[in-house]
């Protein structure tokens, strides 16, 4: 699967994850895309299936939030 399968609101999401260098709180991404914190979730788990091929995850830390990693910046 690639990032062609992703929802326009994951693509945002996305988008969201790598223009932010810090980490962004599950309440931040839900207000900004207008969805609950559990679909947030939801899409974090999904476009962590599909950013596995690219070696990238996003990462999630208790009381901080989540933050998109990369082995390979230029990916």
């Amino acid at each position: 699967m690639n990032l062609f399968y992703c929802s326009p609101r994951q693509r945002k999401m996305l988008k969201y994850l790598l223009i932010t260098e810090e980490y962004v709180s599950g309440t931040k991404l839900s207000t900004f895309l207008g969805i609950s914190d559990r679909t947030v979730r939801n899409d974090i788990g999904i476009l962590n299936y599909i950013l596995e091929q690219y070696n990238c995850q996003i990462i999630s830390k208790r009381g901080k939030g989540y933050k998109l990693e990369s082995k390979n910046k230029e990916l």
